[in-house]
C-alpha cells in the first residue's frame, strides 16, 4: 500500500500553474480551430494573446492572489512572534530588574524560577533553591496554620496574600507581604505559581520603633526614672534580639562612668556581678567604652578575641559580641547604651536603631530629671501643708476648691485632682442616710455670718468602705477684711466610732456573760442537787444499812457494792464532763471533750465506739455545750445499761445555722410508744428536757432487734 504523502504548498501552487496554462492553451486552440486556416505567424499572436487574456486572470485567482495572502498572513504572524518574544523578553528584563522578589514554582511548589532581587534579599542564588521549596526560607515565626491555609487558598485557584516572615541564608529574619497568583494553561489547569515578596522589613522596623517611643512616653508619665531606664533597655533588647542591655550614666567631666540600671532580662538570667550605682574610670575601663573614647558607635563582633577587653567583673555575664552606642549632648557625651551577645552579628542597621532610640530616651531622661528635681524642691515646700494627717481643704465663695491636701486619698480614696475637678464629688460619696443632714449644712456653709461649724456623717469611700467624718468649717478672710471662703477639716473617726461600738458590744457581752454564769450556776446547782446529791445520798445510806446490819451474804454484798460504785461511776463522768465543759475554750473543745467521752466508756464496756466529726467549728455557748454533753452522756449510759450492742456510732456535724450529733448503735432496741421501762422513761425525759433548753430537736428511731438512731440539731445562738 503506497502511503498518502500530503503535498506541501509550494507543490500545489506548481500545480495549479501548469494545470491552468493547459486550460488556457486548449480554450485557445480550440478558439483557433473556429477561425480557419491562417498564417503561421498570425497564428502565433492570436495564441499568445489568448494565453495572457486567459490565464493571467485564472493565475491571479487561483494561484497568486493565495500565494499573495499566505505570505501576507505569514509576514503578520512573524511580525507578532517578534511583538510577543519582544514583550516577553522586556517582562523577563522587568521581573529580573524588580525591587519585589519574583520566584515560580511548579504545580508540586519547587521553585524553577527566580530573580536577582529574590537572591539578593535571602542571600540564595537561583541555582542554591532551583527545585526546593520555599521551606527553604521557612523561619518558625509565622503561624502554625499559615502554610495549610495558603496552599488551600492556591490549589482552588485563588490568589493568596499575607504577611509572612522569613529567614534568609545567613540567619537574618526579615518580613515580606507576599502574593503568589496561580498560572492556568490552556486547559484551565494550575501549571505554575508566581510569587511575589514585597521586603516591609524596615517600615516594620519604623513602626516598631515609633511604638516603643510612644511605650517609653508612657513610662515616663506614670513611672520613675529607674523603671523608664530599664523599660528603655528593654525595648531597644527586644527590637535587635540581644540578650544583655546596660545605661551608663557619664560625670560632665566625661572621665567616671556610673551603672545606673541593667535590662530585665540581664537582671534575671545573666548577671549578678556588682549593678546599679557602680562606678567606672573611663581611662581604665575595657573595650565596652570605646565608643566614649572615639564618640561614635562600637561594634565588637567577636569579643573574646580583642586583645584590650580587661576581663569583666566577677558574676558578669560572658560576652560573645556587643554594640555600644554613646549619647551626646553639647558635644559631650552624657551616657553610654550597650547592648550585647546577639544570635546574630551586630550590623549597621543596629546601630541605627539603637541610637534612634537612644537618642529619643535621654531627651526623655532629661526632661524626666529634671521634673524629678523640681518635684524634689517643691516637695520641701509643700511638705508642711501637704502632709497633714486629717484632710485640709479650702473651697471659694463659689463653692470651688482651692486647695485639698493629699489627705483625702487616704480618707476616701479619691484623689485631691478628682476633688478639684469635681466641687460636688464630696456630696455625692455622702452616706444616702446622712445626704440629706449634710445638704442642709451645705446651704449655710458659705454663710458668712455663720461661725465655726462642726458636725458628723457618714462617707462611702472609694473601695465602698463606711467612714465616719468629723467635719469642722469656719470663715476665712483676707487682710482687707474680705470674704475668702471656708476652711475645712475632716477628720477620719471611723475607728473612734468604732471603737465606741466596740464597748457598747463588749457591754452586752458581758451583760449576757452575767447572765449567762448566773444561769449555769444554777444549772449546776441544780445537776449537783439531782444526780450527784440524790448519788450521794443514796451512797450514804447504803453505807449506813451496812453498817447497822451484823451480817450480810456475800452476794447481797457484791451486789450492794456493785450499785454503789455504778452510782460512783455515774457522779464522778458527770463532775469530770462538768469541769472538762467549763474548762473548754470554745466550740472546738467540743469535739475532743465528746471523743475523750467516749475513749473513757470503750475501756470499760464491750462495745466499740467510732467518732467521726465534719464541718467548721461555730460558736456553741457554755449553755449549749454543757447540755448537749449531759444528753450524750445519758445516751452512752443508756447503750451501755441496756443497749448490750457490740458497736456504736458517732458523729458531729457542723452546719451553717446548727450543730447535729448522731448516735447508733447496734444493740437490741426498743418499742418506743410501748416501752414503760421506769429507768428508759427517765432518760428519754431528762434528754428531751435538755434539748428543748437548747431550743433544738431531737428524733429518735428505734426498732426491736435492730438497735436505735438519735438525732439531735441545736441551732447556733446569735450573739451579736
Amino acid at each position: 500500500m503506497c502511503k498518502l504523502i500530503k503535498p506541501s504548498t509550494s507543490s500545489r501552487y506548481i500545480f495549479i500553474i501548469i494545470v491552468g496554462l493547459f486550460v488556457a492553451e486548449m480554450i485557445s486552440m480550440e478558439f483557433i480551430s473556429l477561425l480557419g486556416p491562417i498564417p503561421y505567424l498570425q497564428l502565433s499572436l492570436i495564441d499568445a494573446t489568448l494565453m495572457m487574456l486567459l490565464a493571467t486572470p485564472l493565475l491571479y485567482f487561483l494561484s497568486l492572489r493565495p500565494l499573495i495572502k499566505v505570505i501576507s498572513e505569514r509576514d503578520a504572524e512573524i511580525a507578532q512572534r517578534k511583538q510577543i518574544e519582544a514583550i516577553l523578553r522586556n517582562q523577563t528584563t522587568a521581573l529580573e530588574a524588580a525591587a519585589n522578589g519574583v520566584f515560580v514554582t511548579d504545580r508540586q511548589g519547587k521553585i524553577i524560577w527566580a530573580n536577582q532581587a529574590f537572591s539578593k534579599r535571602t542571600g540564595y542564588s537561583l541555582n542554591e533553591v532551583l527545585r526546593s521549596t520555599p521551606k527553604v526560607l521557612k523561619s518558625g515565626a509565622n503561624n502554625a496554620n499559615f502554610e495549610g491555609e495558603c496552599w488551600e487558598t492556591i490549589l482552588s485557584g485563588k490568589v493568596w496574600e499575607g504577611e509572612i516572615t522569613n529567614r534568609s541564608k545567613t540567619g537574618e529574619l526579615y518580613i515580606d507581604i507576599q502574593t503568589i497568583t496561580p498560572v492556568f494553561n490552556s486547559s484551565g489547569e494550575i501549571e505554575n505559581f508566581i510569587a511575589i515578596q514585597q521586603d516591609i522589613t524596615e517600615r516594620k522596623r519604623i513602626e516598631r520603633i515609633m511604638r516603643t517611643r510612644l511605650r517609653l512616653m508612657q513610662v515616663a508619665n506614670v513611672h520613675g526614672l529607674d523603671e523608664l531606664l530599664q523599660q528603655t533597655l528593654d525595648e531597644i533588647e527586644s527590637l535587635t534580639n540581644s540578650k544583655i542591655g546596660f545605661f551608663h550614666f557619664l560625670e560632665p567631666d566625661e572621665k567616671t562612668l556610673t551603672l545606673r540600671a541593667w535590662s530585665t532580662h540581664t537582671l534575671q538570667n545573666m548577671c549578678t556581678a556588682e549593678g546599679k550605682g557602680s562606678h567606672y574610670d573611663v581611662g581604665e575601663a575595657g573595650v565596652w567604652a570605646d565608643c566614649v573614647r572615639q564618640r561614635k558607635p562600637v561594634i565588637h563582633n567577636n569579643y573574646e578575641s580583642l586583645q584590650d577587653r580587661k576581663g569583666l567583673p566577677e558574676g558578669h555575664a560572658p560576652l560573645m559580641r556587643e554594640l555600644t552606642v554613646p549619647i551626646l549632648r553639647n558635644e559631650k557625651v552624657v551616657a553610654i547604651l550597650g547592648m550585647g551577645n546577639k544570635p546574630l552579628d551586630y550590623t549597621a542597621i543596629d546601630v541605627e536603631v539603637i541610637s534612634s532610640i537612644a537618642d529619643f530616651a535621654w531627651d526623655i531622661i532629661e526632661r524626666r530629671r529634671n521634673e524629678d528635681a523640681l518635684v524634689e524642691s517643691e516637695e520641701k515646700f509643700h511638705t508642711f501643708t501637704d502632709w497633714t494627717y486629717d484632710w485640709e481643704k479650702w473651697m471659694d465663695p463659689q463653692n470651688n476648691i482651692v486647695y485639698t491636701s493629699p489627705s483625702c486619698g487616704r480618707i476616701t480614696g479619691f484623689s485631691p485632682e478628682e476633688f478639684m475637678a469635681d466641687p460636688d464629688l464630696l456630696l455625692r460619696i455622702v452616706h444616702p442616710d446622712d445626704r440629706q443632714f449634710y445638704e442642709e449644712h451645705h446651704k449655710v456653709i458659705h454663710n458668712e455670718s455663720e461661725g465655726p461649724l462642726n458636725i458628723e456623717y457618714r462617707i462611702i469611700a472609694k473601695d465602698g468602705s463606711e467612714h465616719w467624718i468629723e467635719h469642722i468649717c469656719r470663715p476665712l478672710y483676707g487682710k482687707d477684711n474680705r470674704y475668702l471662703g471656708r476652711r475645712v477639716s475632716n477628720r477620719d473617726v471611723t475607728e473612734r466610732k468604732q471603737a465606741d461600738e466596740e464597748i457598747r458590744a463588749r457591754d452586752r457581752k458581758e451583760n449576757m456573760l452575767t447572765n449567762t454564769i448566773h444561769t449555769m450556776q444554777m444549772d449546776i446547782a441544780r445537776d449537783l442537787h439531782d444526780t450527784v446529791g440524790q448519788n450521794i445520798s443514796f451512797l450514804r445510806l447504803k453505807l449506813d444499812y451496812m453498817v447497822e446490819k451484823d451480817l450480810l451474804s456475800d452476794t447481797d454484798l457484791s451486789q450492794d457494792i456493785k450499785r454503789m460504785s455504778s452510782v460512783a461511776n455515774d457522779s464522778y463522768d458527770l463532775m469530770r464532763g462538768t469541769l472538762a465543759v467549763l474548762q473548754s475554750e470554745d466550740s472546738a473543745d467540743l469535739a475532743h471533750l465528746f471523743a475523750r467521752y467516749a475513749a473513757q466508756i470503750e475501756e470499760r464496756t464491750a462495745f466499740k465506739i467510732n467518732f467521726n466529726h465534719t464541718g467548721i467549728p461555730q460558736f456553741l455557748s457554755a449553755t449549749q455545750m454543757r447540755q448537749l454533753f449531759y444528753v450524750y452522756r445519758e445516751i452512752l449510759n443508756n447503750i451501755e445499761k441496756h443497749a448490750n450492742a457490740t458497736s456504736v456510732s458517732i458523729e458531729l456535724s457542723w452546719n451553717e445555722d446548727h450543730l447535729a450529733m448522731i448516735v447508733s448503735d447496734n444493740g437490741r432496741g426498743f418499742d418506743i410508744v410501748n416501752h414503760n421501762q421506769s429507768g428508759a422513761n427517765y432518760g428519754l425525759k431528762f434528754m428531751r428536757d435538755r434539748v428543748e433548753i437548747m431550743n433544738g430537736t431531737l428524733v429518735i428511731n428505734s426498732v426491736p432487734g435492730s438497735g436505735t438512731n438519735i438525732i439531735i440539731r441545736v441551732p447556733f445562738e446569735n450573739i451579736a
